[in-house]
């Protein structure tokens, strides 16, 4: 079992055995010093159950050898704060990661000299937000399709929308799922079905479940 810390006084991530919850290993990533940024998220790659991946605020992601207890890797991911990281379905190299600077990216453990930027939240061009330094709108959550990791599903700060993005078609959503009628908080495709995704919202909470005709979307994107 996987216990993320919230103290910027403490290790990063623990991880227990089930039997007791007996403490197996402790993963810091400065073992000199008791402070590190706090971690915002963490994805346990189902494929190669030896790497844990973890976001912080302090703009990077972490890739962990659970075994070995230590970091195989440490990138910086964002230009801001890192809110959600999470591996494509099957795949023991590559994941995604989004935050404060609007972007969603991703990274392949083979070739970390650049990453993709899949997706962008548009600036703000009216409205307080607009005035002076042009701000992105942080993006807060992301999920892989569990069934087909072409896709990822993802919302911003204040939505009530979630966005669906096509890898392949990097820059626009291929559908956006409307029917909160406040924020949308949480978010996790079916583990059984490509099709399926569930949303939870702020609005008396409510709690939505989607059919989407995925294979439509792309016909009508690229048409006939």
């Amino acid at each position: 079992m996987w216990v993320r810390r919230t103290s910027a006084q403490t290790p990063l991530v623990r991880l227990h055995a089930d039997a007791g919850c007996r403490l197996r290993k402790t993963l810091r990533q400065n073992a000199k010093t008791d402070f590190c940024a706090p971690l915002t998220s963490f994805d346990w790659n189902d494929t190669d159950p030896t790497l844990v991946v973890t976001s912080s605020i302090d703009t990077t992601c972490t890739v962990w050898n659970v075994e070995r207890g230590q970091a195989n890797t440490q990138l910086i991911a964002h230009d801001k704060e890192v809110y959600d990281v999470a591996w494509a379905s099957g795949s023991a190299n590559i994941f995604a990661s989004v935050g404060a600077d609007g972007s969603v990216r991703m990274f392949d453990l083979r070739s970390l000299e650049h990453s993709t930027i899949i997706y962008e939240t548009p600036t703000p061009t009216t409205g307080a937000a607009a005035v002076g330094q042009p701000t992105s709108i942080p993006i807060l959550r992301l999920a892989y399709n569990r069934c087909d990791p072409n896709y990822l599903a993802t919302f911003h700060m204040h939505s009530k929308d979630v966005a669906i993005l096509d890898i392949r078609i990097p820059g626009l959503p291929v559908t956006e799922l409307k029917g909160h009628e406040a924020n949308v908080n949480a978010l996790a495709w079916a583990p059984h079905s490509s099709i399926h995704l569930c949303t939870a919202g702020r609005w008396r909470a409510m709690f939505h479940a989607y059919f989407i005709r995925l294979a439509w979307q792309v016909f009508t994107l690229f048409g006939p």
